[in-house]
């Protein structure tokens, strides 16, 4: 299942609680992709009472990152680890 915000998109599908960070060309050089890897990735920490251990999960930061601060990627992440855990909440008590 797949959530979309301006920032990226979250993918997630049964698993053991792994998280991936990859970013789009679009964003730059590698340096710079790598800089909104380590971001991303801060977020995800901050978000991590939203992350479920039983899903795998890649964040795919879009270009739209480059306009963003660090607070709004935390918010925008957040928000996409809680609506992924409501829509995967049925699928999860039941298995």
């Amino acid at each position: 299942k797949r959530v979309t915000c301006p920032l990226g998109r979250l993918i997630a599908a049964p698993g053991q609680g792994l998280i991936g960070v990859t970013t789009s060309k679009s964003l730059g050089c590698i340096a710079r992709r790598a800089a909104f890897k380590r971001r991303g990735r801060e977020a995800v920490r901050a978000a991590q009472d939203q992350v479920s251990t039983r899903l795998d999960y890649v964040l795919a930061i879009g270009e739209s990152a480059k306009d963003r601060s660090f607070d709004e990627i935390c918010s925008q992440v957040r928000q996409m680890f809680v609506t992924m855990k409501e829509r995967w909440a049925n699928e999860l008590e039941c298995s």
